[in-house]
C-alpha cells in the first residue's frame, strides 16, 4: 500500500496541483491524507478544499482549521492586535472567514482530529500537531523526554507510525519504537525555500518505507488569485512564494 501524506497547503492551490501531478508522475497512491491546516493563510481555500474532495483525500483538522469552530468566538478587529504579527494574523482571519463558503465552514469543522491506518503490525497515525493536540508541535529538536510524553497516546495504542504536520518541517524522527514523519509543507515555507513538499509512505505487513519529496511549481496563478481576490498583504504574499520570505 503506498499513502500519500500532505500537510499545511494553507490555501495555495498551485502548490497542491502540482504536488498531485508529482504524485501521478510517480504511480499515484492508494490512499492520499492531508494532515491539516488547508485553507488558512492562502488566498484559493475553497478551491483547496475541492481538490481535495475530488481526490477522494482522507483530511485531518489542524488547528487553523478550527478557526471558526461552532461556540468559538470570533477574534478581535485587527485594530486591537497587540503586535505588528498578530495584526497580520487577524487580518488574514478575517478575510478567511468572508471568503469561505457556509457549506466551507461546515466541512472543516467537521474534519476528524486524527486517521488510522493498520495492517498486520504496523498501525499508523496520522495528526496534524501531535497525538495529544492539533496545535502541539513536534520538531526535529524537540527534546526526547518531550517527545516521549507527546507520543504517550500513540504507545498506549500499539503505534508504529505518527504521520505530522504543523512544523513546516520534514523530519523522519524513531523514538520509543515510533516511527515520527513530518512530510513538509505544501504551501511554501517562509525560510528561502520556495518548493512545495510531501511524502509517501509505502506501507507492507511488517515495515513503512519514507520517502520525503520536493518539487519546484509555478505559483503564479494563486499569486494572481490573491491580487484579483483583494487578498491581505498580496505582495508580502509573492515574496513568500517567490522568495522563501517569511509573511508574518
Amino acid at each position: 500500500m503506498k499513502i500519500a501524506i500532505l500537510s499545511d497547503i494553507h490555501g495555495n492551490l498551485s502548490s497542491l496541483d502540482a504536488v498531485l501531478v508529482d504524485l501521478d508522475a510517480r504511480g499515484g497512491a492508494d490512499q492520499i491524507v492531508a494532515l491539516g491546516d488547508v485553507v488558512a493563510m492562502g488566498p484559493q481555500p475553497s478551491e483547496v478544499i475541492a481538490r481535495l474532495r475530488e481526490r477522494d483525500c482522507v483530511i485531518v483538522q489542524g488547528n487553523t482549521d478550527t478557526w471558526f469552530a461552532p461556540g468559538r468566538p470570533p477574534e478581535p478587529s485587527p485594530k486591537k492586535a497587540r503586535d505588528k504579527r498578530e495584526e497580520r494574523i487577524l487580518r488574514l482571519y478575517h478575510w478567511l472567514k468572508d471568503e469561505l463558503r457556509p457549506e466551507d465552514h461546515e466541512f472543516l469543522n467537521a474534519l476528524p482530529f486524527s486517521y488510522e491506518v493498520a495492517t498486520g503490525a504496523e498501525r499508523l497515525w496520522f495528526v496534524h500537531g501531535s497525538p495529544r493536540q492539533n496545535n502541539e508541535a513536534m520538531w526535529p529538536i524537540t527534546p526526547d523526554d518531550a517527545l516521549h510524553k507527546m507520543l504517550k497516546p500513540a504507545h498506549k495504542a500499539g503505534v508504529t507510525l505518527v504521520a505530522c504536520g504543523h512544523t513546516h518541517q520534514a523530519m523522519v524522527r524513531v523514538l520509543d519504537s515510533i516511527t515520527v514523519v513530518n512530510p513538509g509543507v505544501v504551501g511554501t515555507r517562509g525560510n528561502g525555500d520556495v518548493r512545495a513538499a510531501y511524502g509517501i509512505l509505502a506501507v507492507d505487513d511488517t515495515s513503512v518505507r519514507v520517502e520525503l519529496c520536493r518539487i519546484a511549481y509555478d505559483p503564479s496563478p494563486t499569486i494572481a488569485a490573491a491580487e484579483a481576490r483583494d487578498f491581505p498583504m498580496p505582495r508580502r504574499y509573492a515574496r513568500k512564494l517567490r522568495e522563501g520570505v517569511e509573511m508574518l
